[in-house]
């Protein structure tokens, strides 16, 4: 009856049991943290038809003048993450922009 109380005041509530040790006395350890959602990443995939796009082009051109020091490989990399960054949030906006144009269209 107590721990069923006890569970609907902390609805995230996680007990463990442990393991017996020296004495006959079994530790357990509660946790009563919140939950936190992990979101599936996904892969970043560059579309051609972004490349009609004159937005894409100046975000590839600005980020392609970056210097720096290391090995070709390692300046090139940095080059790449530098327009993915800048391109993700901005893919964001323009599909959800073609989407509701194509619905439109279909309805």
């Amino acid at each position: 009856m107590g721990i069923v109380d006890f569970s609907n005041l902390y609805p995230n509530l996680v007990t463990l049991h442990e393991s017996f040790t020296f004495s006959d006395h079994c530790p357990i350890i509660i946790s009563a943290e919140a939950k936190t959602h992990h979101f599936k990443s996904y892969p970043f995939r560059f579309h051609n038809f972004w490349t009609s796009h004159s937005s894409v082009e100046q975000i590839v051109k600005g980020n392609w003048r970056l210097k720096g020091k290391g090995s070709n490989m390692f300046r090139f990399m940095r080059k790449l993450k530098a327009i993915k960054k800048e391109l993700k949030p901005w893919a964001k906006v323009k599909l959800v922009m073609y989407r509701i144009k194509f619905k439109k269209k279909l309805g």
